[in-house]
């Protein structure tokens, strides 16, 4: 009887926080800014140097590191 209580908790408490944000002032247009999408940004070089910077950041140093680590380890150990 528990799962069902600690299962549904998560939506329930999603559900309040959602409905308290949409009735926030300016939320509306939060939402539109979300879903309306300019392409017209996509020839700018910087959104491209700012992405290309993403990816190096979270995939460059930080799995390069883990391959690198984990290459290092007995196959039976913890960490």
């Amino acid at each position: 009887k528990v799962v069902y209580f600690t299962a549904s908790l998560p939506y329930l408490v999603l559900a309040v926080f959602f409905v308290r944000a949409m009735t926030l002032p300016g939320a509306f247009t939060g939402v539109r800014f979300y879903v309306e999408t300019d392409f017209s940004l996509l020839t700018s070089v910087e959104v491209w140097l700012r992405a290309v910077t993403q990816i190096f950041f979270s995939l460059g140093v930080g799995f390069g590191s883990l391959i690198a680590f984990a290459s290092c380890g007995d196959r039976h150990s913890d960490f």
